[in-house]
């Protein structure tokens, strides 16, 4: 594992559109990951945020989502799980854990799930956006389409992904 000295996250100073080419391409090379057996997989956790939501984790500006958008979300996660690729992905894709360091951005603190870079993407553009769903839902597809990944899954990923206020 390399060592690298903390730059500021994308948290801290806006993101560029090189920002976002790179981690495009980091997504890209993530897309092409074979899962791992023994990890879990992003579905469960998320049905489980969307059927029970954690008052303990929530977003500071925000708290669950009524049940009618959950319940709407929890179809959606059916459709996108019934075809999953078998691949890895971050699962807590935010901005405070996408660092500049070193010359390049550096991913940290996943959560490491069995799922989807698209899932990932819409993570970052929710929370680049503000939760601003039409915005976060523009951004997913214009990094998926970056990425090489599929833009209307990003899209998907996004209806979840806000639902289950992650």
């Amino acid at each position: 594992m390399d060592a690298v000295e903390p730059g500021a996250s994308l948290a801290e100073q806006e993101a560029r559109p090189r920002d976002l080419a790179d981690t495009a391409a980091m997504l890209y090379t993530l897309a092409d990951e074979d899962g791992v057996p023994s990890v879990p997989s992003i579905v469960p956790w998320l049905r489980a945020r969307l059927t029970d939501p954690p008052a303990d984790d929530q977003p500071p500006h925000r708290g669950p989502e009524p049940a009618t958008v959950r319940e709407a979300a929890s179809v959606v996660l059916d459709e996108l799980a019934a075809d999953v690729p078998t691949g890895l992905c971050h699962a807590d894709l935010s901005p405070p854990n996408v660092l500049h360091g070193r010359g390049r951005l550096w991913f940290i603190d996943p959560r490491g799930r069995n799922g989807e870079a698209t899932y990932d993407i819409a993570v970052l553009a929710l929370k680049l956006s503000d939760d601003h769903l039409d915005t976060a839902r523009a951004l997913a597809r214009s990094i998926a389409l970056s990425s090489g990944t599929d833009p209307d899954r990003a899209d998907a990923w996004v209806t979840v992904a806000d639902a289950a206020t992650v």
